[in-house]
Parts: structure tokens; sequence; C-alpha cells
């Protein structure tokens, strides 16, 4: 996929008032996008996959997104897996 494609995802995903904050990240495998995260309901779940969707040129979704108890002790604890954006240069 390219890289205009990506930013387009990311810029509809950050711009999406329903998931104002959240850590959501992406890759490309194959011929389908995987969205990796966490939200607080199945709707926030919904309208990420839509707002990638809604981009032109987007491939086939796989939604990993967690959905998860609103509880910040959990959310950032140390045992959790820490997800990449894989369009995104390795710091």
């Amino acid at each position: 996929m390219t890289e205009s494609l990506a930013v387009a995802i990311r810029q509809a995903i950050q711009s999406n008032p329903y998931l104002h904050g959240k850590q959501l990240t992406f890759h490309f495998e194959g011929d389908r996008l995987v969205l990796h995260g966490r939200v607080y309901s199945y709707f926030q779940k919904q309208m990420a996959q839509e707002a990638v969707r809604r981009v032109e040129g987007a491939p086939r979704i796989d939604n990993q997104l967690e959905v998860v108890r609103h509880d910040p002790e959990r959310l950032v604890s140390s045992s959790d897996t820490l997800w990449a954006d894989a369009t995104s240069p390795a710091r």
C-alpha cells in the first residue's frame, strides 16, 4: 500500500470525534488493513472501521480492536502488549 493511503487512513481515524484520544494503530497485511488498539465500546470499534472504510482506496479491513472496560489502571498496565504503527519509522 502507498504512503499516501496510510496518511489518509491515519487522518480519518484521528479526525473521527468518537475516537478522540484513542491510541489506534494499523498495518497492511497482504490485501487487508489490520486495526489494533483498545476502545471502550463496540460503537467506537465500528466507528473506527467506518472511518477507514470511507477512505478512497482502503483495502479490506480486519478489525482487531479490543473493547475494554474503562479502567485506567488496566489500560496502562506494564504487562500489556504495545503495538507499533507499521507505517511509521521506528524510534
